[in-house]
């Protein structure tokens, strides 16, 4: 099952087979966010001096 999700007017979908049995998929479905956004968010405080490529539809670390 696909979710769409929604965050800092990102829109992307994300793909959830096991949301009625995995408890992070569930979370993800149930709240429509990514999973520790907090951890996330922080991170990317973290590696504002690296180099993020988005392409292709995916944030990558180059």
């Amino acid at each position: 099952m696909q979710t769409e999700l929604c965050i800092n007017e990102l829109k992307y979908k994300m793909f959830l087979p096991f949301k009625d049995t995995d408890m992070i998929q569930r979370h993800i479905y149930m709240t429509k966010s990514p999973y520790e956004l907090d951890l996330l968010q922080h991170m990317l405080t973290k590696l504002k001096d690296e180099k993020i490529n988005e392409g292709g539809g995916r944030l990558c670390l180059i």
